[in-house]
C-alpha cells in the first residue's frame, strides 16, 4: 500500500470527537485544530516513518522478555507441559506458533472444542483472560461464547474480515481478543496492548519535538489505552474506550507497521511487536 493511500485511509478513519465525551455545562467548546494539507500530512507521515525505523533499530540489541504462565484449568492436551510457562522470545515464538497451528486446525476442521482451547489458553497466554484488580478480563465473553455455541461462527466471520482487510468489521475487540487476530494473520497483523502503544506515542512524541511539529497528521493520532494514573498514562494523548476507536487505532498500527517492513530492515510483524514491547518498559 502506498504512503498517499495510508494517510488517505487514516483520514477518513479518524473521528473527531469520537472519544471525547460531550462537553459538560458551561464548558466552551474546543477550537478546531488546523489542518494539514494532504502533501504535508504525507511528508510528516514518512519522515516519522525513517523516526520510528531508527528508534525500532537503536532496540535491537536489547534482551526481550515477557514471563507468562498459563492457569491449569486453560491447559489443553495438545499444551505440552515445557510450555505452558516460559520467558524467552523463543519459548513465546513457539507459544505462539503452536496457537496459530491449532486454531487454524479448529477453524478447518469447524471443531467448536478445540477453538474454545485456543482461545482460552491463548488469552491466558497473554494475562488477559481472567480480571485482575481493576482489569477485567476476558473470561466472561469467552466462555458464554462458548455456551452459546457462537465462538466457532464468530472465528470464522472475523478470519474472513481478517482475510479481506476489513478490520473496522470485527465484531470483537479487546487486547486479548487482538491476539486471536494476530494468530490467524501473523505476518500483517500484531498483539495490541496497552504497552505497546504507550511505545508508540512516546516515539510520535519524541518525533514532534524533535520536528517542533504543532499539528500531526490524523493516522499518528493514535490515542491510548490507560486511565490517568498508570505509569504508561501520557498528558494530551486521548483514551480510547469504544470498540469501534479501538479497532481505528489497530488499523492504524497494523499499517504504521507495514511501512516500517517496506523500508526493509526489518521482515517480520513479530520483530516489530517484540521490539515494540521493550519500548514500552517503564
Amino acid at each position: 500500500m502506498s504512503l498517499s493511500t495510508f494517510l488517505q485511509d487514516a483520514g477518513l478513519l479518524c473521528v473527531a470527537q469520537e472519544d471525547a465525551p460531550p462537553p459538560s455545562a458551561g464548558e466552551k467548546p474546543r477550537r478546531k485544530k488546523k489542518k494539514l494539507s494532504p502533501g504535508e500530512a504525507e511528508v510528516i507521515a514518512d519522515r516519522f516513518i525513517t523516526f520510528l525505523n531508527t528508534q525500532l533499530l537503536a532496540c535491537r540489541d536489547k534482551p526481550f522478555s515477557c514471563r507468562y504462565s498459563i492457569s491449569p484449568a486453560n491447559q489443553a492436551s495438545w499444551l505440552p507441559e515445557a510450555l505452558s510457562c516460559g520467558e524467552s522470545a523463543e519459548e513465546n515464538y513457539r507459544m505462539e506458533l503452536l496457537f496459530h497451528e491449532k486454531l487454524m486446525e479448529a477453524l478447518e476442521k469447524e471443531d467448536e472444542t478445540l477453538c474454545l482451547e485456543v482461545v482460552r489458553a491463548a488469552i491466558d497466554w497473554g494475562g488477559v483472560y481472567y480480571s485482575r484488580g481493576v482489569r477485567k478480563g476476558n473470561q466472561q465473553q469467552v466462555e458464554k461464547l462458548g455456551r452459546e455455541g457462537e465462538l466457532l461462527p464468530v472465528l470464522r466471520r472475523s478470519y474472513r474480515h481478517i482475510l479481506s482487510r476489513e478490520l473496522e468489521k470485527l465484531e470483537i475487540f479487546t487486547s486479548g481478543w487482538s491476539i486471536i487476530w494476530y494468530l490467524m494473520d501473523m505476518e500483517e497483523l500484531f498483539i495490541l496492548s496497552s504497552r505497546k502503544i504507550y511505545a508508540l506515542n512516546k516515539v510520535i512524541q519524541a518525533f514532534q519535538a524533535a520536528e517542533g511539529l504543532s499539528v500531526l497528521p490524523p493516522e499518528l493520532d493514535l490515542g491510548q489505552l490507560v486511565y490517568q494514573g498508570s505509569p504508561r498514562y501520557l498528558e494530551g494523548v486521548r483514551y480510547l474506550y469504544t470498540q469501534k476507536s479501538k479497532l481505528i487505532l489497530f488499523k492504524k498500527c497494523v499499517r504504521i507497521l507495514g511501512e516500517i517492513r517496506q523500508r526493509g530492515d526489518f521482515v517480520h510483524n513479530k520483530e516489530l511487536d517484540n521490539l515494540l514491547f521493550i519500548m514500552g518498559d517503564v
